[in-house]
């Protein structure tokens, strides 16, 4: 499902950065609120916000698939990460001038941590994340190990 992921991400300048769970690219393209009912578009979304949104609509069955998933899986939480957020974030608008939405499916936030080495994302807990919200994680590619 994934469309020219890797090439298109390829093509992007380069976001290595040391992080406490290693060396590697990463990129956070989405919508999120810190403890708060404000939510803002990340900043890696508004530097890359054209070609973001290209991948967006290239992958849009993969989110549409993911989000399915997690409606069998949990309807109540489907229905509060499609519904809940969403008159939250349309007060915001996008540096284009459109309404902030979830950008993918029911997902807020896409994290693209790529080229990691080892273990280097060792298991961890995102404590500024909503702990009443789901994080979808979706490995592709090559790799061993892991889970």
């Amino acid at each position: 499902m994934l469309k020219d992921c890797d090439e298109m991400v390829d093509r992007l300048p380069t976001t290595i950065r040391k992080h406490k769970r290693g060396t590697f690219n990463l990129r956070h393209w989405g919508v999120w609120a810190d403890y708060s009912q404000n939510f803002m578009m990340s900043k890696e979304m508004k530097r890359d916000l054209e070609v973001a949104r290209v991948w967006f609509s290239q992958n849009q069955d993969l989110f549409a698939e993911a989000s399915d998933v997690l409606r069998m899986m949990d309807a109540e939480q489907y229905v509060h990460m499609r519904n809940g957020f969403r008159k939250f974030m349309e007060r915001e608008a996008a540096p284009d001038g459109l309404p902030l939405e979830p950008v993918a499916g029911v997902w807020h936030t896409v994290a693209l941590n790529r080229k990691q080495v080892g273990n280097a994302s060792e298991t961890h807990q995102d404590w500024k994340d909503d702990g009443q919200t789901y994080n979808c994680v979706i490995p592709y590619g090559e790799w061993s190990g892991g889970i």
